[in-house]
């Protein structure tokens, strides 16, 4: 390993030899005190978009500077996830220098990287191999199938609705005494219990983030295994019912939230201060969640678990990650780290929605602005639903679907505005692609109207 003089004064340069193992090169790497940290790479936009259009050699010696340090926190995550997919179905031997890799980005996630000052592009999870000489040793990584998974429980809860009924009871009457208490301490009126998890739009938009967050930063392949949809930290175990299950734990900055927010949009100091207050809301609401979850046993016999509890979506708190040498700090960032409920996980192998990556952008191009109405978000999402449950032509009585697109104001006598807004949903939802055609029509056996959708079979 040789050292040349970068442009930089008082900063050394190294050069890898040329077909190292990823063995030599990690000890390489990790043994030359004056890097800084493992994995210090320092490339400018130019040479880096050459090495990504194979203009450079894949052979040619890799330089890097000791203390700038290329942020590519994201990439780095999705390599990360793409080599421990791979590693599910590698040869034993192959596991052994994958795990090698693996550890050794996992510390460059965690001492060396910060987001760099312009944009490099996607293509990095690929590459990274190559620039370590190590694409021969490795497959490509697969490409993102471009979609996450949301919850079919957190979704139920989110569209849920109380359609009036004559002689129905009140909600605080059916709730165990355990919930009454809890709703009690936390001083809450009776008459102000709502059931379901009722959000604004920046707030579904939020939880919509979080949902492809926890997909992107997780172990998906394998429910029974270490890691499923537990986030990127290490998950809790928490009281759920009468049982404990781990509670998904995501650690990332607020600039990932605020451009996932965005749509990929470029993004102000406004929107993150918007994003964070968001959050801060969240996480001093709490909801009355009550669903049942259905399992098979042993003998093929169905088991049904009830749970009811009144309790935060999220718990919001930081960590700060700093890097040096002796008593000089060069490197620090604070993250946002986010205990999510365990309805963002339970049953998520067998009971979820697939939304599109790129649903929020969607949805903004869609509404022709960021500020999308609830009516529009609980209509996109209810269509969603049906059409993952293979509902191509799903039905529902007028009144019910502005009950669930619009509870409150229809409580409040304001239907005609339900209904102006829900005309301007079914707009959003068609130039999403997602609804070919609607119909309203009398039902043969109450006569009341019903509104027949017709959705996209091929929607993706």
């Amino acid at each position: 390993m040789s050292k040349a003089k970068s442009n930089s004064p008082g900063i050394s340069r190294v050069i890898l030899p040329k077909g190292l193992t990823p063995e030599e090169a990690i000890k390489l790497i990790d043994k030359d005190e004056s890097l800084g940290g493992p994995l210090n790479i320092s490339k400018t936009p130019q040479e880096i978009e050459e090495i990504a259009s194979s203009k450079v050699k894949r052979d040619e010696p890799l330089n890097m500077d000791t203390l700038q340090v290329i942020g590519f926190i994201n990439a780095v995550d999705k390599t990360l996830k793409g080599l421990r997919q791979h590693k599910l179905k590698a040869t034993k031997e192959d596991k052994k220098g994958i795990d090698i890799l693996i550890k050794h980005l996992e510390l460059t996630r965690k001492e060396g990287l910060t987001y760099p000052p312009y944009k490099y592009g996607n293509w990095y999870s690929k590459r990274v191999l190559m620039f370590w000489g190590l694409d021969q040793h490795y497959p490509v990584l697969e490409e993102d199938k471009g979609k996450f998974k949301r919850s079919g429980h957190l979704t139920d809860q989110i569209l849920k609705y109380n359609y009036p009924k004559s002689g129905q009871y009140s909600i605080w009457d059916s709730l165990q005494d355990s919930t009454q208490k809890d709703i009690q301490v936390k001083g809450v009126e009776r008459t102000e219990v709502v059931e379901g998890i009722k959000l604004s739009p920046s707030e579904t938009k939020i939880i919509d983030c979080l949902c492809k967050l926890l997909h992107e930063g997780s172990q998906t392949l394998e429910p029974t295994k270490e890691g499923y949809y537990a986030g990127n930290l290490t998950p809790e175990l928490v009281e759920y019912g009468e049982e404990k299950t781990p509670a998904p734990k995501l650690a990332f900055t607020l600039y990932e939230l605020t451009k996932e927010y965005k749509g990929g949009e470029a993004i102000s100091g406004k929107d993150v201060e918007n994003v964070k207050q968001i959050l801060t809301e969240l996480n001093s609401r709490r909801f009355l969640i009550r669903y049942t979850e259905t399992i098979k046993g042993k003998k093929g016999e169905w088991i049904k678990k009830e749970y009811e509890a009144f309790r935060r979506l999220l718990d919001v708190d930081k960590a700060t990650l700093s890097s040096g040498i002796g008593d000089i700090e060069h490197y620090k960032k604070t993250e946002t780290v986010i205990l999510l409920n365990p309805i963002f996980r339970r049953q998520i192998d067998s009971k979820f929605i697939l939304y599109p990556n790129d649903i929020n952008q969607r949805t903004i191009i869609a509404y022709g602005s960021h500020n999308i109405s609830d009516i529009a978000m609980r209509l996109r999402d209810y269509l969603m639903r049906e059409l993952s449950s293979k509902h191509y032509q799903p039905e529902i009585g007028q009144d019910k679907l502005y009950y669930l697109l619009a509870e409150k104001w229809m409580r409040e006598g304001r239907k005609k505005k339900v209904k102006d807004y829900t005309e301007k949903a079914l707009e959003v939802v068609t130039n999403l692609g997602l609804l070919e055609s609607y119909k309203t029509e009398r039902a043969k056996t109450t006569g009341e109207p019903k509104v027949v959708f017709s959705l996209n079979k091929k929607w993706e």
